[in-house]
């Protein structure tokens, strides 16, 4: 069985993505490099979603089209899906780099960075507002550094 790797950038991202709609299930896509060497999947980044409407295959069909458009550009191919039930605790998870990814997430949740993420939900509604994410991405490598914030 092939191993499994989540980078910092993606784990936060996904916590601040549930962190900004509590009161809501929301979903979204992990990205991996598109070519794949040995046995780890490294999962680098994720794109969030959808936080309302979850199911709608009309928007969900754009979405898809989107990132793998985008992801093709920067090397990456959807290899994931991620799914947080509204308001769900995740001490039952294992991290490999738990205190520290739990730190980082703990202090980016005081600085309110979940206001700034935006999901493909967002963007539909204003398609001025980046599901990329590219300034939350800069703020989790500044935080952990270019190396483990990828990988």
């Amino acid at each position: 069985m092939a191993e499994v790797e989540i980078s910092a950038r993606a784990y936060v991202k996904m916590c601040l993505h549930a962190a900004r709609y509590p009161y809501a299930a929301v979903n979204g896509l992990l990205l991996a490099p598109a070519s794949r060497s040995g046995e780890c999947l490294c999962l680098t980044d994720c794109v969030p979603l959808f936080h309302s409407h979850l199911a709608l295959s009309v928007m969900l069909e754009v979405a898809l089209n989107q990132v793998d458009v985008w992801g093709a550009q920067a090397g990456l191919v959807v290899a994931g899906y991620y799914h947080a039930n509204a308001a769900v605790d995740d001490q039952r998870v294992m991290w490999r780099d738990w205190e520290e990814s739990r730190q980082m997430v703990g202090a980016l949740l005081e600085r309110r960075a979940y206001q700034h993420l935006v999901d493909f939900d967002c963007h539909l509604d204003d398609i001025r507002q980046d599901w990329t994410n590219q300034q939350l991405n800069t703020q989790i490598t500044q935080w952990v550094g270019p190396t483990k914030g990828n990988a």
